[in-house]
């Protein structure tokens, strides 16, 4: 069996050894460098979905380790417009927890001891163990241990070791208080995302306000100094970037030895207005996309190359998203393999246009299962049509077997000689013969390989080959007797195709 190999969709980070990789480190290098005269703070890393931002940065960032990232995979909703306005509030309060909550993560928990945003982790065996024999001794200590002490034993000393029962008893239990609400967050409002959990007051909008030195703390002690922002301009929220050239700010005020950056990997319509669009950065750095309606027929070449290139040529005014078009070919090749109907290339070729289809539009894909959907009606329709085509066809077939049905003859010579007794026609073997009438099958077909002239009372001598083509009547029929076997497979050939 043939092995499938699918491609990755993720980010590509291999990038070292290509020279258009090459040109942005450089350009990198130098927005990232320590030059305190010309400080980049707020880089914007742009360009459509599918350009390759994350790809460059992943690479870039590699093998380095001074950087955060936050990424948020939030996908496109069909929703109304009163609707967003409803979930305006509720969104900026969950995009900026949800920043905060992915920081933490990355932070080690032992860097942010002095932290009221925690971490839940799991609790240690010896942790536990711990506990267990902290609770066993306390217990132990509850016990009325009076009855074990002789009566003899003076009245001081029990009274000593009840003093020392207790004060043992209050440090275990201080012991076991301190672990306790070390690990128990007290709050209003909770988020949680992926492992981390993290308990907060939202009755504040404006998170990153309340919460500033908070935040700071973390970025201070996560030891990095470049924090990537990712997918942020999929909610397509202003606001919010404001408010982290915001807090960039502060962290460079507040920490004078470390030099923060945020890079941003956005969209390059997500600013309107253009002076919007240097207002909230220092810098920006386009991406030249790998793939765009003009290069993407070469990339469907290059993946597809069996497929019919007209074909291709239609796709690539639709396809010029280089992870979109990997999965057309993952999928292609995964139904390929499992299908056993491919026979020609029409069948693969209709094959590859269906998954394009699907990666385009699921949503009317999942209805043409269904037999539902746009696509549907377009099939119905041609099918529809394809079948009113086949009755006209097949009238005219059977159109042409009545007329031919009415012709007693079954060539060209037995039809003449016919016409020729029906109409008084005689024929001349050269110009100074007198006429003979046509009497015989053999007269008819010696006029006809000599192309003899011929003539009645009612019109002048002419050869037959004039008289075949000029004589309409005679041509009319003539044409159903000689042309029915062409006719006939003409029109079944129509009727297949």
């Amino acid at each position: 069996m043939e092995e499938i190999k699918l491609r990755s969709l993720s980010p590509n980070t291999k990038l070292e050894k290509e020279d258009n990789y090459k040109k942005y480190k450089l350009i990198l290098n130098n927005a990232l460098s320590d030059d305190e005269e010309n400080a980049v703070n707020n880089i914007a890393i742009s360009g459509k979905y599918g350009s390759g931002k994350s790809s460059i940065i992943d690479t870039y960032f590699l093998h380095k380790n001074n950087y955060l990232k936050v990424s948020f995979a939030t996908f496109k909703k069909n929703q109304d417009k009163n609707q967003d306005k409803i979930q305006d509030k509720g969104q900026d309060i969950k995009i900026s927890a949800n920043i905060i909550n992915q920081i933490i993560y990355q932070v080690d928990a032992k860097n942010i001891p002095l932290t009221r945003f925690k971490i839940k982790r799991p609790i240690s065996k010896f942790s536990k163990i711990t506990y267990i024999v902290e609770l066993i001794l306390i217990l132990s200590l509850w016990v009325n241990l009076r009855s074990s002490i002789p009566l003899e034993v003076s009245s001081w000393i029990y009274e000593s070791f009840h003093i020392g029962r207790v004060g043992l008893i209050g440090v275990l239990g201080a012991i076991i208080l301190w672990n306790l609400f070390s690990r128990v967050e007290l709050s209003k409002f909770k988020l949680s995302f992926k492992n981390v959990e993290t308990e907060i007051d939202a009755s504040n909008d404006n998170l990153f306000e309340k919460y500033i030195d908070e935040i700071i703390y973390l970025f201070e002690k996560s030891g990095k100094n470049t924090l990537i922002i990712e997918d942020l301009d999929r909610f397509n929220d202003l606001s919010i970037f404001e408010k982290l050239r915001e807090l960039n700010i502060k962290l460079n005020y507040k920490n004078k030895k470390k030099h923060w950056r945020f890079i941003y990997l956005i969209k390059d319509d997500l600013f309107s207005d253009p002076n919007d669009r240097v207002k909230f950065f220092d810098m920006i750095i386009p991406i030249v996309p790998y793939i765009t309606t003009n290069n993407s027929f070469n990339k469907l070449k290059e993946l597809f190359p069996e497929n019919n290139p007209r074909l291709l040529n239609i796709l690539s005014l639709y396809v010029y998203d280089y992870r979109l078009l990997l999965n057309i070919s993952n999928e292609y090749k995964t139904f390929s393999s499992i299908s056993s109907v491919l026979e020609n290339q029409k069948e693969k070729d209709q094959l590859l246009a269906l998954v394009t289809y699907k990666n385009l539009f699921p949503n009317m894909f999942d209805d043409l299962q269904n037999g539902k959907g746009e696509l549907a009606r377009i099939v119905q329709n041609h099918k529809n049509n394809i079948k009113k085509q086949i009755e006209k066809i097949d009238r005219q077939i059977n159109e042409l077997k009545i007329r031919r049905d009415s012709i007693i003859a079954n060539n060209e010579v037995d039809y003449f000689y016919l016409w020729a007794g029906k109409n008084d026609l005689v024929y001349y073997v050269n110009n100074y013969t007198p006429s003979r009438s046509i009497i015989s099958i053999s007269d008819a077909e010696s006029i006809i390989q000599s192309d003899m002239l011929i003539s009645s009372s009612n019109m002048v001598r002419e050869s037959y080959s004039k008289f075949k083509t000029t004589n309409i009547n005679y041509a009319d029929g003539l044409k159903y007797v000689t042309g029915f076997s062409v006719g006939l497979k003409k029109l079944k050939e129509q009727r297949e195709k």
